[in-house]
């Protein structure tokens, strides 16, 4: 949302010059581009300028079937500083040499077509499971929300808070939703040694908490992963499915509360997938023969599903202390009878594991 409001101010600004005779866009191209990024529901009634174009939006941000450049880059970039980059560059651009549009559809020669859940999807789930949710990645989010939401407590001059830019778990709305303007013009000035230093250096015992958080980054002394416990038999529906995930979230509360642990324990939610929730992205890949390349089919998953999971997403909550002193509380509660005659079954945290090696 952000990247688009920001896209459409630049490409407004140069379209007002007139001095820019080579940008010649109209608001439908700007339009156009702006749902080239944010995507498009490709299983929904198409407006008449997509249709028999559908691959224009399987480019950047594809719903279809979750293949898009942005996962390409984002792969290959991060497997390369994880030094494990051979397999995920190779297959990427083997990928693009051997596909496709016909019919207005991104397809993929047979040969190709069977490597790609081992060479993109399974790579994806890896690198949210041992990077994107390790403890410590995700210890260091949840302590800078907590910063910022504090230093904005007690912040009088509404120009420099800075919560409102950021949708947080509880929240739906931000000022982006309100007033486009001000949101660029606040998050515009939001780089790290402008946020840092106006909470290290705020004055006044009401940015004290703000501060203290900073000061456990800088040192280390970061909220601790003291299990997790994955939630089963949750509905197909994505509706349906956070609400019994939130319900299920209060029920654990419940529990910490009537243990005294409440205000000094984090249940964050995580999610890990193959880029299309609870669904099997092949489902929605089209090959062709190189026999008769002009002609597409969906890819084979009946002959197939030897080769995929039982489940295509797992659901976890992991629960982190505020400070390392309860940690071996909130263990032994995460173990106890209270939670098990919950239909919940948690797993403790070894102190140096990371979060993965829980699932």
């Amino acid at each position: 949302m952000a990247s688009c409001a920001f896209a459409r101010k630049l490409i407004g600004n140069m379209m007002k010059d007139k001095n820019n005779h080579q940008l010649k866009l109209e608001d439908k191209h700007v339009d156009m581009i702006e749902r080239m990024i944010m995507g498009v529901d490709l299983d929904k009634e198409l407006p008449d300028e997509v249709k028999g174009r559908e691959f224009l939006y399987q480019i950047v941000s594809n719903s279809w079937n979750s293949l898009d450049v942005d996962k390409f880059d984002y792969l290959a970039r991060d497997t390369f500083y994880m030094n494990n980059s051979a397999s995920a560059t190779f297959s990427i651009k083997r990928m693009l040499d051997l596909s496709r549009v016909i019919k207005g559809h991104i397809c993929f020669k047979e040969k190709v077509a069977d490597s790609l859940f081992s060479d993109i999807f399974v790579p994806r789930i890896n690198l949210h499971r041992q990077i994107y949710g390790h403890r410590v990645a995700v210890s260091l989010d949840l302590m800078v929300g907590e910063m910022i939401e504090a230093f904005d407590h007690g912040q009088t001059n509404q120009e420099l808070k800075i919560s409102e830019l950021f949708r947080f778990d509880d929240k739906k709305e931000t000022l982006l939703d309100r007033d486009e303007e001000e949101f660029l013009k606040r998050y515009s000035r939001l780089i790290d040694q402008v946020l840092l230093a106006d909470i290290r250096f705020a004055i006044g015992e009401e940015f004290e908490k703000a501060q203290r958080l900073l000061n456990r980054i800088y040192s280390r002394d970061l909220y601790k992963l003291a299990g997790c416990i994955p939630l089963v038999d949750l509905p197909e529906d994505k509706a349906e499915c956070s609400q019994a995930v939130e319900n299920k979230k209060k029920v654990l509360k419940g529990i910490f509360k009537n243990k005294g642990l409440d205000e000094q324990i984090i249940l964050h939610v995580q999610k890990y997938n193959y880029g299309m929730g609870s669904k099997n992205p092949m489902e929605k890949v089209y090959c062709y023969a190189e026999s008769n390349p002009s002609v597409y089919y969906p890819y084979d998953i009946e002959n197939e599903q030897a080769l995929f999971p039982s489940k295509f997403e797992k659901t976890v909550v992991n629960i982190f202390v505020r400070e390392r002193k309860y940690l071996e509380k909130a263990s032994s509660i995460i173990l106890s009878k209270d939670v098990a005659d919950k239909g919940f079954k948690g797993k403790v945290s070894p102190y140096k594991s990371p979060v993965a090696d829980l699932h």
